[in-house]
């Protein structure tokens, strides 16, 4: 599993995870703390049973499952996309299940600018 995170553009922060397997801890990303809204997209080849899910953390080490901004649990069989609260500190990828699958996920944060304005 790979995270990568694009702190370049000033507004907008993305976080890319690949290679996301039941075997290993994903790495966590790190909301910012002025971030505004955030959308999550969960793609790959799901394979047999291939499921993936989004947990969230305060203090990096209890997580729990995440929910979107409806309350719906982030979770997904097929390619989905999720609005994302951003009330929580630390947010990682997980499988949960399948074989023969190769999973993704891209979170983007917006950003709120220096004034409160994105």
């Amino acid at each position: 599993m790979t995270l990568a995170v694009n702190a370049r553009q000033e507004k907008v922060r993305t976080a890319t995870w690949t290679a996301i397997t039941t075997t290993t801890a994903e790495s966590a990303f790190e909301m910012p703390a002025n971030a505004e809204t955030a959308s999550l997209a969960l793609t790959g080849t799901f394979g047999t049973g291939g499921t993936i899910i989004m947990e969230v953390s305060n203090d990096g080490t209890n997580y729990v499952a995440g929910k979107d901004t409806g309350g719906t649990a982030i979770s997904a069989t097929a390619a989905a996309i999720f609005q994302v609260p951003v009330t929580f500190k630390h947010y990682r990828l997980k499988a949960t299940a399948g074989t023969g699958y190769t999973l993704a996920g891209q979170l983007l944060v917006r950003k709120r600018g220096p004034s409160g304005n994105a």
